[in-house]
């Protein structure tokens, strides 16, 4: 049947994809190897940076929309967004005053990304782009932007 066609399927592509976010990684790591860990801060906050994190995703995106097409596509995208958990990491590690939104994204991703993982290997049937509950209401869609604002003014008026 068709959900047993897409959910086999869906499950790979999904950690696939979700692999895929995390490779953000592999910049960092790779400078790392080659000097000294202090260029994270700057890494992440000096254009060449956020050009290098930009350039990344939109690379990656353009990627799975040659692989992948309608539902698969759709659950690629999303796992990949979730792969943000690398960025978390990077932060997290970094010498910033914005660790703690690090570890905060890592748990976020982390979160949304598992509930569908483990929907698709326990409960294969159910699974469906709504198992990453990423929309699964206003009120947590407003929490999650209220908190992200509230650390985010927070970190801008007491240093």
């Amino acid at each position: 049947n068709a959900v047993s066609k897409l959910v086999s399927p869906g499950r790979r592509v999904s950690l696939n994809a979700f692999l895929l976010g995390l490779s953000v990684l592999a910049v960092p790591l790779i400078r790392t190897c080659f000097g000294h860990l202090d260029w994270v801060y700057d890494y992440l906050t000096e254009t060449p940076g956020k050009a290098a994190v930009c350039a990344h995703t939109a690379i990656y995106n353009g990627l799975l929309l040659l692989l992948y097409r309608g539902p698969l596509y759709q659950v690629a995208v999303r796992a990949c967004f979730l792969g943000v958990f690398g960025c978390g990491l990077i932060i997290s590690f970094s010498e910033s005053t914005w660790t703690h939104f690090g570890w905060y994204m890592c748990s976020l991703s982390f979160f949304h990304y598992s509930e569908y993982l483990v929907t698709a290997i326990i409960n294969p049937h159910s699974l469906s782009l709504d198992s990453f509950l990423l929309n699964h209401s206003v009120e947590y869609t407003l929490a999650a932007l209220s908190s992200w604002v509230e650390f985010t003014v927070e970190k801008l008026t007491v240093p």
